[in-house]
């Protein structure tokens, strides 16, 4: 799998994974098992990582987990919220 990516501080990584299993999924939302999927996505602000996040967990199983540039979780958003 790719490295966590370096941002600047007012970026944020988002990581797709299944819900109901915690896997990974790349930017295809495939299972991640090659080192050459993309997993990370990186958005320039909070806000528009939440409003794809939000979009692209509805009628999906698919959970998103966005990171700081200091790779600390900073939210986190499931089915239910889409």
């Amino acid at each position: 799998m790719e490295r966590f990516p370096i941002v600047n501080i007012n970026q944020v990584v988002l990581v797709r994974a299944d819900f109901q299993t915690g896997h990974i999924l790349d930017e295809d939302f495939e299972l991640a098992t090659k080192n050459t999927q993309v997993v990370y996505s990186i958005f320039e602000s909070l806000s528009h990582a939440r409003t794809y996040a939000i979009e692209i967990t509805k009628g999906r199983n698919v959970e998103c987990i966005l990171y700081n540039s200091e790779k600390k979780v900073i939210d986190y958003i499931t089915p239910s919220k889409g």
